[in-house]
């Protein structure tokens, strides 16, 4: 090749130096940038994955010290001492009250430690010996007053922790008067609402949430339900609904914030356990629910098509629904129901199934109506918002109805009853003394009666699904 073409050697000899020469000068040009990635990589990823690791090993070993000091600093928990502490244990059997001091485990926090910081987890409840804590919230913080503030302000500001937060109790235990805190989140399985700094060094006695959700499902009913009074009663106080809440449901577009705030002083709370059914179907509650936090599921006895149902997010939670029901959907924070059988006479046609603790809040249906019946307009709008809502939940009827259903259907191919159940049929609700069929006119429809009576005016009879 080289005998044939001369100038191949010098051109390739020639790219190789340019190689060389472009390959050094970019090297070196990149090196100091290179260098300073990685310096900056160190600074600002290696560094503080390796300081929060070395800070979590020091407090664990910190705790096992301390938990294991306060074996010995700790007297012992008896049940007339936890019995006195409160109206939480008041009424306790002396068998399941001393199963429950077994499981607590004692502790030892710091002056200037936290016992938990508001967003964590509501793994524990505590029982106060000595000490004392402050029960701290984080202030929330206006923009618009931190935009007119200067930087320097601003930075100062946020340097100072205790500017961000507000004091909302102070809790102080001594040997013969202990004290308890964290029990609600314990029960509801919800984030922290607030902190609890130590101001004094405080030794506490434990208790797991997962030991005390078993002890209180082992408790009589009476004492259960006495209990969940009071946590009511503590729901009322701290997570009361807000009228902002209530304007994401289409049921009250178009309220006055006045008449939504009067709803809400009207609705009464309600805490459930995992499995409970709060709405049976058939029954009227003379109530709708709205779900404030927790998970509950929508069940129905009859049997579902079975393109709808439920998803595989839900199959895990089978096992807390009652036998021989089906899921139709899952409700959560933020989300109602219930409200069908307060806007039209009729028993609700679904199940209610709690399948987590859940805060609901219940508004009487006479209330509803007062407020909707100031209103016509808005009563009969959102009749049809509902109605339109519900109809896409119906169940299909199978194949072998239409065969049923006489001489609409009679002698039909099966491949036109195929074509007519999977395109053609359409889920409508209509409300009692709707005209459906006009006398003298044109009929651009049929219908199948799924649920309820359709009658023809002068008829001795009706149709019924």
């Amino acid at each position: 090749v080289w005998q044939e073409r001369p100038g191949r050697e010098q051109a390739m000899l020639r790219g190789a130096i340019w190689a060389v020469i472009v390959t050094v000068i970019t090297h070196d040009l990149l090196r100091g940038p290179l260098f300073q990635r990685n310096v900056k990589r160190f600074h600002f990823l290696v560094w503080p994955v390796w300081r929060r690791y070395h800070h979590r090993r020091v407090c664990a070993a910190k705790r096992r010290f301390l938990t294991a000091l306060a074996r010995r600093k700790l007297p012992d928990l008896t049940t007339d001492r936890l019995r006195a502490a409160g109206q939480l244990f008041e009424r306790w059997p002396e068998a399941n009250l001393r199963a429950l001091v077994r499981a607590m485990r004692p502790t030892i926090c710091l002056r200037g430690g936290v016992v938990y910081r508001q967003g964590d987890p509501s793994d524990s409840m505590y029982v106060l010996v000595s000490g004392t804590v402050h029960w701290m919230t984080r202030k929330p913080m206006d923009k618009s007053s931190l935009v007119e503030k200067s930087k320097s302000a601003v930075e100062k500001s946020k340097s100072q922790a205790y500017d961000l937060c507000i004091l909302k109790g102070t809790i102080t235990g001594r040997p013969h008067s202990l004290k308890y805190f964290g029990e609600f989140g314990a029960f509801i399985g919800e984030a922290r609402r607030g902190a609890m700094h130590c101001v004094t060094p405080c030794l506490l006695w434990t208790l797991t949430r997962e030991c005390f959700s078993f002890h209180l499902r082992r408790l009589p009913p009476a004492v259960f339900d006495e209990i969940r009074a009071g946590f009511e009663e503590n729901m009322k106080e701290v997570y009361w609904l807000q009228p902002t809440d209530l304007l994401l449901s289409p049921l009250f577009r178009g309220f006055t914030v006045d008449t939504l705030q009067t709803i809400v002083r009207q609705m009464k709370p309600s805490l459930e356990k995992p499995g409970e059914m709060v709405m049976r179907e058939g029954v009227d509650c003379g109530a709708m629910f709205f779900v404030g936090r927790g998970r509950v599921a929508l069940v129905s006895s009859k049997p579902r098509d079975p393109s709808q149902a439920p998803s595989s997010a839900v199959v895990w939670e089978q096992g807390e629904i009652p036998a021989g029901h089906t899921v139709v959907d899952v409700v959560s924070s933020g989300s109602h129901f219930g409200e069908r059988s307060c806007l039209f006479i009729e028993a609700p046609s679904l199940s209610a199934v709690t399948l987590t603790t859940v805060q609901l809040w219940r508004l009487p249906k006479m209330v509803l109506m007062d407020h909707l019946l100031g209103d016509p307009e808005s009563l009969l709008r959102v009749r049809r918002e509902v109605n339109a809502r519900d109809a896409l939940t119906l169940p299909k009827p199978e194949l072998s109805a239409l065969a049923r259903c006489g001489l609409p259907f009679s002698g039909l191919p099966a491949s036109v009853q195929d074509a007519l159940h999977s395109r053609c049929f359409g889920p409508e609700i209509h409300e009692a003394t709707t005209l459906l069929v006009a006398a003298n006119q044109a009929v651009a429809c049929f219908y199948l009666v799924l649920d309820g009576i359709a009658e023809e005016e002068g008829a001795q009879g009706g149709s019924s699904g």
